[in-house]
């Protein structure tokens, strides 16, 4: 626990310094710009059909004639946009680490390698191809198990839960292969994994929780919820540097761990003994 904190700090002050926060530009602006034209065509549409489901249910109808004329009248202004960004935020959630995988994972672990881990060698047998399907594999199967406890987010401490489980799961299966792909053969990357395997998901887990938290804290400011396609630039932007210390905490650890290994290896005797003189 020790190193991971060490770990995470280190990777905090990383994070803050202008060359990590330059590659988090092109990630938000992608996210930006795909959250405007969601919300063009969709945002509208999606709260009248939240309104339409909810005047539907019998139980929502039940709850309301419990309610005073002025609380009906509230709830209905700010219900539709608040289910609507907690299904959304997910996804979102989803898009923002694959985005910062794809852009800027690959040159925040050369950095970190560059100036804590000089000596360590590449040994890279993995083809740009193939890590890119192993994390869309991952991706889908996340985005699968999101979609199929919605209905366990009605539950309060499932809400939380489920999300940052499913999240932690998925962030660390990209995150580790984004950071060690370039670094590390498939032998090591399977030692690594199976070595620090609890760290390694408290870790995601972890990384999970931090991009929910947002999600729960912009639900929950109504004026934030009624105006959330109007201020998605803040929201993408959290959202980013979220996954961009994620990813620098992963690269951190998992050069560490990388480089422990090879260092055991090493100093391991190989059991072969000198030959004897006649």
């Amino acid at each position: 626990m020790i190193r991971i904190s060490s770990n995470f700090f280190r990777a905090l002050g990383y994070s803050l310094m202008p060359r990590a926060l330059a590659l988090a530009v092109l990630p938000m602006v992608i996210l930006t710009v795909l959250v405007w034209v969601w919300g063009y065509w969709f945002w509208e549409p999606a709260q009248a059909l939240i309104r339409d489901l909810w005047a539907m249910n019998p139980w929502a109808q039940s709850l309301q004639a419990w309610i005073p004329a002025s609380g009906q009248h509230l709830l209905n202004a700010v219900m539709a946009p608040v289910v609507v960004i907690a299904l959304v935020s997910p996804l979102l959630i989803v898009l923002s680490l694959v985005m910062v995988s794809l852009l800027a994972a690959g040159p925040l672990t050369r950095w970190v390698a560059q100036r804590r881990f000089p000596q360590l060698e590449q040994r890279s047998e993995w083809s740009w191809w193939r890590v890119s399907w192993s994390s869309l594999r991952v991706t889908l199967v996340a985005v699968c198990l999101l979609v199929l406890s919605l209905p366990l987010w009605l539950i309060p401490p499932l809400g939380l839960l489920c999300p940052a489980l499913i999240l932690g799961w998925l962030t660390q299966r990209v995150m580790l292969l984004d950071v060690l792909s370039e670094w590390a053969t498939q032998q090591e990357l399977q030692e690594v994994l199976q070595a620090h395997r609890w760290q390694w998901l408290a870790m995601g887990v972890a990384s999970g929780m931090m991009g929910a938290l947002p999600s729960l804290v912009w639900s929950s400011m109504l004026w934030f919820a009624a105006l959330f396609v109007v201020l998605a630039p803040l929201a993408m932007w959290v959202y980013t540097w979220v996954f961009l210390l994620t990813t620098l905490w992963f690269a951190h650890h998992g050069l560490q761990a990388l480089q422990d290994l090879r260092s055991q290896a090493i100093s391991q005797p190989t059991g072969v003994l000198p030959p004897t003189m006649p």
